[in-house]
């Protein structure tokens, strides 16, 4: 029975497309020809303005990365296509001082900025998306392979997702190679809002050209739970039931929302982060074992697992959540959450949440970011002449292990995965939606104001006090001696 404790950010609503013929499957086993990286590719983020700032953030240094290390061609042509009016110089500008931060090779900087460009135009006006992949096609003509892939990577409000993706449909698939779609979150605001949207999206693309992207799915640690739990004798006999009582995922921030709060206040901690991020990690961890975690349809079974495990959890008893809200730190030096001028005076949005989930089936700690690290915790001898017992560990810190390894960025992984078509790291309709049925209707309590204000709780500390005592009702206990070291700075 997992306990959630957590602090985050936010998602939005969706809207409803018209219905027309899906697009064909793909014509070729994506998982089977899984090295095709350096056919052609086209790769076109649809941007908005209000996003813009994640895309650069984080998807246009992922390409780069991709790029300086040989996963993407020459040849490639990265199109940026919003309503902005802009030219491809002032998109280069823009975008320069995120992408310079990945490389000090200027040489490298500068072919890949050449293989940029911007065109602008309305989501779904198929005018102006056809002139876009007229010049497409113009770029992908430069490749000597004859076969032009495409993906579309999705960063849009979700009132234009829709209608986006019926454009992209119509107008700008491709007609030599294959077609995919990277759709960012918000996938839903509920589990009706999310039925919506995958029943309409489906009345468009069948599932294989749809990449619902989570990036902690991305992250070394969550990547790497797969090969420690199936690769090691060690683990996974005794991952079950009958050795494991409780795991407990616990996520933390050491900001707040700090001018943020508009986006977050109509969302909630739940919304922005348990229902996705942390509960992708949760089916890697609970699910019984897939059929097979490699060759030709993995992502299949490793999908058709994190679903089996997701509709194994019972209805959260409301009686074993607890909700926060931060106040000021003590010392004046950070505001508390009603504090921030775009949060509504009155808001009951929760900052914090431990939630108890119990899993009905036969079922280390793991810490993701930001120092990538696994560690078993065990009872050891103090060091020096006395017996005391003390809590130690088996310690893998990557970035002590590792130094000089090449790790990259969860998006840049991602990414990547979506260029030889593997799906197991995505996110599948049925997945998406038992995860919303487990937590809509919490969400509906939260919202009427059935479960009251949330509990107030000093900025930075650990949340509050009802949430120890939630864990202790349940059978467990925090252990508030116990503090993680990096490697080589433990105290006795």
């Amino acid at each position: 029975m997992p306990d959630l404790p957590v602090t985050g950010e936010a998602t939005e609503e969706i809207a409803r497309p018209s219905k027309r013929p899906k697009a064909d499957p793909p014509a070729h086993d994506a998982e089977a020809n899984s090295q095709q990286t350096k056919e052609d590719v086209g790769c076109v983020p649809t941007s908005e303005d209000c996003r813009y700032f994640d895309s650069a953030l984080t998807t246009f240094p992922a390409l780069y990365d991709l790029f300086e290390h040989g996963f993407l061609p020459s040849s490639v042509a990265i199109v940026g296509y919003a309503r902005s009016n802009m030219t491809d110089e002032q998109l280069r500008d823009k975008l320069r001082p995120f992408v310079e931060k990945a490389s000090s090779d200027k040489a490298a900087l500068e072919k890949f900025f050449e293989r940029v460009f911007y065109r602008s135009g309305g989501y779904d006006d198929h005018e102006a998306m056809k002139a876009m992949i007229k010049d497409v096609e113009k770029w992908e003509a430069e490749s000597a392979t004859g076969k032009a892939n495409r993906i579309f990577y999705f960063a849009v409000p979700p009132s234009v997702f829709l209608p986006t993706a019926a454009a992209i449909k119509d107008v700008a698939m491709s007609p030599s190679g294959w077609s995919r779609l990277i759709v960012e979150k918000p996938f839903g605001h509920d589990l009706e809002s999310a039925k919506k949207l995958t029943d309409d999206l489906g009345a468009l693309y069948d599932e294989n050209y749809l990449y619902r992207i989570d990036h902690y799915l991305g992250k070394e640690m969550v990547q790497n739970l797969l090969v420690m739990r199936f690769s090691n004798t060690l683990f996974e006999p005794l991952w079950s039931r009958d050795h494991i009582a409780s795991v407990t995922f616990t996520f933390k921030e050491d900001f707040g929302t700090e001018g943020r709060g508009g986006y977050f206040d109509s969302n909630g901690i739940i919304r922005d982060v348990i229902q996705n991020h942390l509960m992708q990690v949760f089916a890697l961890i609970a699910m019984a074992p897939p059929v097979k975690v490699s060759g030709p349809g993995y992502s299949h079974f490793i999908r058709d697992a994190k679903v089996e495990v997701l509709q194994c959890i019972a209805p959260i008893d409301l009686n074993e959540v607890v909700l926060g809200q931060y106040v000021a730190a003590k010392d004046g030096s950070k505001p508390g959450y009603l504090d921030d001028e775009t949060v509504p005076k009155e808001s009951v949005t929760p900052t914090f949440a431990t939630v108890v989930l119990r899993v009905n089936n036969s079922l280390n700690k793991v810490l993701v970011v930001p120092d990538e690290s696994t560690y078993l915790k065990t009872n050891i001898k103090a060091p020096g002449l006395r017996s005391r017992p003390i809590q130690s560990e088996m310690d893998l810190t990557y970035r002590n292990r590792y130094p000089s390894a090449y790790n990259p960025e969860a998006y840049t992984r991602l990414i990547l995965e979506v260029l030889r078509g593997k799906q197991a790291t995505f996110v599948r309709s049925d997945e998406l939606l038992s995860s919303w049925e487990i937590f809509t209707p919490l969400l509906k309590a939260i919202d009427s104001g059935e479960m009251g204000r949330p509990i107030p709780y000093e900025y930075g500390s650990r949340g509050p006090p009802q949430s120890d005592e939630l864990i202790e009702r349940v059978g467990f206990k925090y252990n508030s001696n116990y503090r993680w070291s990096p490697t080589g700075n433990a105290k006795i």
